[in-house]
């Protein structure tokens, strides 16, 4: 599954990238795909990030999967595809053409940014 985020932004100021993904079935992991201004392609290794979340990575007293892009990475894009496809193990070499979802999630991307107003009255990042 794909999703779209816009991530155009004034050029004084940056911004970071943050995805959230919950899923019903706690034990199950997923791995997700990134690339700015393209669609990604994981057969033809067309993606600029790739992070596999495993159950034993999401923080302690949650049930969210996390994933931060910061400001150095995005900061010369205008919008970025995120793929979110449901792993069977966690292992990243065990994908193949079947991508079904066994279980519901919520994903949640937004963007946000560390600002201040400079001498002059405008603002800086």
């Amino acid at each position: 599954k794909f999703y779209y985020i816009n991530l155009t932004h004034n050029l004084n100021l940056s911004i970071s990238l943050h995805i959230e993904i919950e899923p019903k079935n706690q034990n199950l992991s997923y791995l997700f795909i990134i690339r700015f201004n393209n669609v990604p392609n994981l057969n033809k290794n067309l993606i600029d990030e790739w992070k596999l979340m495993c159950p034993r990575d999401r923080k302690p007293h949650t049930s969210k999967y996390t994933y931060f892009i910061d400001n150095t990475r995005i900061s010369h894009h205008q919008w970025a595809v995120i793929g979110v496809r449901e792993m069977k193990e966690c292992n990243r070499d065990n994908l193949d053409d079947n991508i079904q979802f066994s279980s519901d999630y919520s994903i949640r991307m937004y963007t946000s940014g560390c600002y201040y107003l400079d001498d002059d009255n405008n603002w800086q990042s």
